[in-house]
């Protein structure tokens, strides 16, 4: 989210939306604040291990100067290590588009959503290409990725989040135009359509799933069994499910914007995201240091009845804000920002 709604905010100041940020880095309400990150946006868990997989997001992603990163950070001991750009990190291109066949350049690498699909993380890339970038992910102790292809995005599209789908296909959320103006701010605070759901196959290339336009779509998953997808419907607060051929929709309405998806060990969604007004967004990156206060919610929501269960409600935002990712690994629930210092770390109640 953060630096992609600026150019297209609608003076936010002069409305005045403003959003104070929280600098100290105590433990309060059932949290404690890891702090030292740099915006990590979205999480993904290494399987059967303490690593968590972090993206790293920018401060603008529109500054060809101004790059995030890939790291792994180990839960149990704190350990952060660099895994794109880094050392042998970049590979022979193996995947994705033919034409694609140079890595990302480090000064201007931009990652946004994230998934780790078996032996592959794919990446929302904004920085120098938008594109779905292809790693390689090797388990360890640290794990390494190695770069291997990229899949071009569709002329216009800025992406938000990737799921793979186990066979070297993935789908892609559109959230906006990559040319963004106060126009299409606009219609995402009315709720009005701005993106839609992209399939992409190397049979195929890139499709659009029918019934999914939306407004301003967001963090994306997939049934266990591939054949339905969930979505953010960041714009509206919705939580929308669809199969795979654009039929069966429903939809669940979560009362905040909702951002990143995960699963949990029991089978629910987890369903992070900012509560606010969306023009608030645009003063998240105006001050420097600390984490942007704004309030957030967690929630978990059975992916069948479509049910709801509150997790998480964090206003005022004392700990923390601006929550864009809940992730449960080995008994804690881990809490990203797109506009922050920290990770939040709850242990799950029983």
């Amino acid at each position: 989210m953060r630096g992609l709604l600026l150019g297209a905010a609608l003076g936010a100041t002069a409305c005045g939306a403003d959003v104070q940020h929280v600098q100290h880095c105590d433990p309060g309400e059932g949290m404690t604040p890891i702090c030292g990150f740099h915006n990590p946006e979205d999480l993904a868990a290494a399987p059967d291990s303490p690593w968590l997989l972090v993206s790293q997001f920018p401060e603008n992603p529109r500054e060809q100067e101004d790059s995030g990163d890939l790291i792994a950070f180990h839960t149990e001991d704190g350990r952060r290590v660099p895994l794109f750009p880094a050392e042998k990190a970049v590979g022979a291109a193996r995947f994705g588009e033919p034409g694609c066949s140079a890595a990302p350049e480090a000064r201007s690498f931009s990652p946004h959503g994230i998934d780790l699909d078996g032996d592959r993380l794919y990446v929302v890339n904004h920085g120098g290409r938008e594109a779905i970038e292809i790693f390689e992910f090797s388990p360890g102790d640290p794990p390494a990725l190695r770069w291997g292809g990229c899949v071009p995005l569709p002329d216009g599209v800025m992406a938000n989040d990737v799921v793979g789908l186990g066979d070297g296909s993935f789908l892609a959320t559109h959230f906006m135009p990559k040319a963004a103006t106060p126009v299409t701010m606009l219609r995402v605070m009315m709720g009005w359509s701005t993106g839609e759901v992209l399939a992409w196959s190397p049979e195929q290339g890139w499709q659009a799933v029918p019934h999914t336009e939306d407004s301003a779509p967001n963090g994306i998953e997939v049934s266990p069994d591939g054949r339905q997808v969930y979505y953010a419907s960041w714009g509206r607060g919705a939580l929308v499910r669809v199969d795979r051929n654009g039929g069966m929709r429903r939809e669940v309405e979560l009362g905040f914007h909702v951002d990143n998806l995960t699963w949990t060990p029991d089978g629910r969604l987890l369903a992070a995201g900012q509560s606010g007004p969306t023009s608030a967004i645009a003063s998240c990156p105006e001050k420097p240091g600390g984490t942007c206060g704004m309030p957030f919610v967690v929630v978990a929501v059975d992916p069948d009845r479509l049910e709801v269960t509150p997790v998480l409600e964090h206003d005022p935002p004392i700990i923390g804000g601006a929550a864009s990712v809940a992730l449960q690994h080995r008994g804690v629930l881990w809490v990203g920002t797109f506009s922050g210092d920290r990770l939040l770390r709850m242990e799950v109640q029983p």
